[in-house]
């Protein structure tokens, strides 16, 4: 019969692992900090970041993709309004070529310089 041992410690295996400030990290996130950023004021790699807190980074990339196009749908609106309900003819026209197409019609046209003579004086010597 084999006897086991008793008391045995066991050492890691691998790199000590570095403490992770969960809050202070979260708070970066909230403050809209990039993961390179945050990387560099934790001082954890940026893998240890996304993997840590990849749900929440992904979730305020959804987040900032919203809000955007609602800024985008409001600026819209208040472009067409101000085109619209106040006649302001620059917003036509600018909403003429960015949502119809419009062009502004480019008219070239070809001036002819009148020739010049160099006559070369050379008082009677060759």
């Amino acid at each position: 019969m084999q006897k086991k041992a008793k008391n045995i410690v066991k050492k890691p295996l691998g790199r000590p692992k570095k403490k992770l400030d969960r809050k202070l990290v979260n708070e970066l996130i909230d403050d809209q900090l990039s993961i390179r950023a945050i990387a560099e004021i934790t001082n954890i790699p940026k893998t240890t970041i996304q993997r840590s807190f990849g749900t929440k980074l992904r979730k305020r990339k959804s987040d900032a993709i919203k809000a955007r196009v609602k800024k985008r749908i409001k600026l819209k609106d208040a472009q067409w309004d101000l085109a619209i309900k106040d006649k302001n003819p620059i917003m036509m026209i600018w909403l003429g070529k960015n949502e119809l197409g419009q062009t502004d019609k480019i008219e070239t046209t070809e001036n002819k310089l009148s020739q010049l003579r160099i006559i070369e004086h050379t008082n009677g010597k060759t």
